[in-house]
């Protein structure tokens, strides 16, 4: 686990090292308070999420293929019947594929979505807070501000169920299995 994550780590900070470095190498007429505050948005919480993400899929897979090999092996060792446990075992992993794509779809998209919004608003509003209070939008700012964070806060409260969830029904599952073994 520690080797998963230093190597997703190093490619995760060269990603973060060369998206800084193709920002500050541009022309300076070319930069934009909106460009400033995607950029904040994309290295501080796009690219660890992302990095995240490749570690629990990529990793997982490989996990899970030794689980399988495991299984198979066992399973041929005590005699029992390979071939149902290895239907019952890709099954399962079906459906928590199939749960988990649904969770990402639409729910975890949806909260990256606002946050990535609240990080760029924030960052905006705060670059041109002179023109916010020289033109008195600090009411507007903060309307907006609160709806967005609603939003953040809504689809993150359902992902947290949803994982919560997903967690019984593993632990239900691995009952079941050791009650039929």
């Amino acid at each position: 686990v520690k080797y998963e994550r230093s190597v997703i780590v190093i490619l995760a900070n060269n990603i973060r090292r060369r998206i800084f470095k193709d920002y500050i190498n541009r022309t300076p007429n070319s930069f934009h308070s909106d460009q400033q505050a995607s950029l904040i948005a994309k290295i501080s919480y796009h690219l660890p999420l992302v990095s995240m993400g490749v570690s629990n899929t990529f990793f997982s897979f490989w996990r899970w293929l030794i689980y399988l090999v495991i299984v198979l092996v066992i399973s041929l060792v005590s005699g029992f019947n390979v071939w149902a446990l290895m239907l019952f075992f890709i099954v399962i992993s079906g459906v928590l594929l199939v749960a988990s794509c649904f969770v990402a779809r639409f729910y975890i998209s949806q909260e990256v979505t606002f946050y990535s919004r609240i990080i760029k608003e924030v960052d905006f509003n705060a670059s041109n807070l002179e023109f916010v209070k020289l033109f008195n939008q600090e009411d507007a700012v903060l309307n907006k501000f609160d709806k967005l964070v609603w939003f953040d806060s809504f689809f993150r409260v359902k992902r947290d169920v949803l994982l919560r969830i997903g967690f019984k029904v593993v632990f239900a599952l691995l009952i079941v299995v050791s009650l039929l073994s």
